[in-house]
């Protein structure tokens, strides 16, 4: 609550929360719902492939329905979506007993860098949504190799689904399930989350034989079969040079947010070294090794703009599913450290995002804080 409540007061602030024509359009979507027009639901999805644009639309449509439609309460969908984030990766932490680094988890997410606090706050349907999706099948697929049953595979499955109709950013999930669950689950086991699965099977069938656009559409450039090998140290620069991890995780207006973004890139890649022996940790990495793999072989990337610019928070969209593993990576080192005794590591190792949080943070409360216009 204290997560969402912090978001809720960003909204108030014009000058740091962009309304996207794109996220318009799903507004304008759930606006249409909500006067009765639900027979074009599918009709009216922004892209064929995102269904997490119709998501929000029918939660725009109850929350127009409740409270009318104002852009506050359209914000209202993406704060609900941070809250869940921080649900599922503290769940997720608790499950392998880190309380201290649940909450670091939840510390990260209050105190976030600038480009973070603009995706999550701003209501594209398949970009921030598949990070918080990721976390949502990471913590499902943790309890379900811990304490297997047709239920909790049928579960995982249908979590599964929902994230792959988020969209197709979610497409790594699928790619490291067969490594989050190897040797842990019966056939009988495999079974029922495979018919938990199928329904974004039959989602998309129904959608592709009843609606204009098709939830299917080309992922490579024009004229591609197959991913072109090429580009993928470029795909790799795009998110490791120096000064895209500024992009990602620091601020470009003074030589000390600079430094705290490479530093937190530094801090992330100690994280994962510090738990290398961890099976929460392992299951982390899987998914970062499943989405850099998809990230390096599709078309779509972030901007790498020319030097010395540093690219603006919404072209981060594309690394977005990111975010939420980082940070669970970290809250993971921290708990390891803190529990050891390493107090001052664990603290070095969350320190450098959160100091670029507490400034992002801080210049919410700028005049003209709080506009009531919204």
């Amino acid at each position: 609550m204290v997560v969402m409540t912090a978001q809720a007061l960003a909204v108030l602030q014009p000058h740091a929360i962009p309304f996207d024509h794109e996220e318009l359009y799903n507004a304008a979507h759930a606006r249409l719902i909500q006067l009765e027009h639900f027979e074009y639901l599918f009709d009216l999805q922004y892209r064929g492939h995102c269904g997490g644009c119709t998501q929000h639309a029918l939660l725009g449509a109850a929350l127009f329905g409740l409270m009318g439609p104002s852009l506050f309460v359209w914000k209202l969908i993406p704060i609900m979506w941070v809250g869940l984030m921080t649900f599922a990766g503290a769940c997720f932490l608790l499950r392998h007993h880190r309380s201290a680094g649940a909450l670091a988890f939840g510390a990260l997410l209050l105190l976030p860098p600038p480009a973070f606090l603009e995706l999550s706050l701003t209501a594209w349907g398949n970009h921030f949504e598949s990070g918080v999706a990721a976390l949502v099948v990471l913590w499902m697929a943790s309890r379900t190799v811990r304490h297997p049953s047709l239920l909790s595979c049928g579960l995982l499955g249908l979590s599964l689904s929902w994230a792959l109709w988020i969209g197709f950013s979610s497409a790594f999930l699928l790619l490291a399930m067969p490594f989050l669950v190897w040797r842990k689950l019966t056939r009988r086991h495999v079974f029922a989350m495979l018919a938990g699965l199928s329904a974004i099977g039959l989602l998309w069938a129904y959608q592709h034989t009843t609606t204009a656009s098709s939830p299917f559409g080309t992922i490579y450039y024009p004229g591609e079969s197959i991913p072109a090998l090429s580009r993928v140290p470029t795909k790799l620069w795009s998110l490791l040079a120096p000064r895209q991890l500024v992009a990602l995780f620091g601020a470009s207006d003074s030589i000390w947010g600079w430094g705290a973004g490479i530093a937190t890139g530094f801090c992330i890649a100690s994280a994962l070294w510090i738990t290398r022996h961890s099976s929460a940790a392992r299951s982390i990495r899987i998914l970062f090794g499943s989405f850099l793999l998809v990230y390096c072989t599709v078309r779509f990337t972030v901007w790498t703009p020319p030097s010395p610019e540093i690219a603006p928070p919404g072209s981060m969209r594309y690394a977005a599913p990111l975010y939420g593993l980082s940070f669970a990576a970290l809250a993971l080192a921290f708990d390891a450290a803190w529990s050891t005794g390493k107090h001052a590591l664990a603290w070095a190792l969350i320190i450098p995002s959160m100091a670029v949080g507490i400034q992002a943070r801080a210049n919410l409360f700028k005049a003209p804080f709080p506009d009531q216009s919204v």
